[in-house]
């Protein structure tokens, strides 16, 4: 028997100078099932830790003093991925001035600085309408990545991996188990 995790919406980055920015829509992309959320103060951060592995499906790109360099940044970002990379542009500055030539075409919506939680939750929904959604992936309940399964089974902590969206255990490790004096069979598929 296997479930299916809430729709994925795969990889954003998020490259914005301003700290109350980067944390406002850190937020709001966490609240919307994105499986990486990767956080830059400039195009140049974003650029060092933009390897060939990893693929952005949403980006909200700060457009401030260097245009041209932000313009730049969204053509790489759809030449890496592969695919339409929708962009949500911050505008960083009042009374900021653009040439018709200056805009990208991937930009989809805009943002002022400062971001607020309402208006990124309403770009966002605009943003995600336009792309097609990723691939969402089968999990078996019980069954634990080999990657986390050592630190998971190891802890001294009660831990247990609970779905999101039902609420629904997956697994849980020994010390849950001897400590709630259930048994793990019992334990997986029932609510927290």
């Amino acid at each position: 028997m296997s479930a299916t995790l809430p729709e994925s919406h795969g990889a954003a980055l998020i490259v914005a100078g301003d700290r109350g920015d980067r944390r406002v829509l850190f937020d709001v992309l966490d609240q919307h099932s994105f499986e990486e959320i990767y956080s830059a103060k400039d195009i140049a951060q974003a650029r060092e830790f933009l390897g060939p592995g990893i693929s952005i499906d949403l980006a909200v790109v700060e457009f401030g003093s260097n245009l041209r360099e932000a313009v730049a940044f969204c053509a790489e970002l759809q030449a890496q991925g592969g695919h339409a990379v929708p962009v949500i542009g911050i505008v960083a500055g009042r009374g900021r001035q653009w040439g018709a030539g200056d805009l990208p075409a991937c930009v989809v919506e805009w943002l002022a600085s400062p971001v607020r939680a309402g208006d990124v939750q309403a770009r966002l929904e605009v943003a995600l309408a336009q792309r097609p959604a990723v691939a969402q992936r089968p999990v078996v309940p019980g069954a634990a990545s080999e990657q986390y399964r050592f630190a998971f089974d190891g802890s001294l902590d009660e831990l247990a991996l609970v779905d999101p969206v039902s609420g629904r255990i997956l697994d849980v490790n020994d010390t849950f188990v001897r400590r709630s004096g259930y048994a793990r069979s019992r334990l997986i598929g029932s609510r927290m």
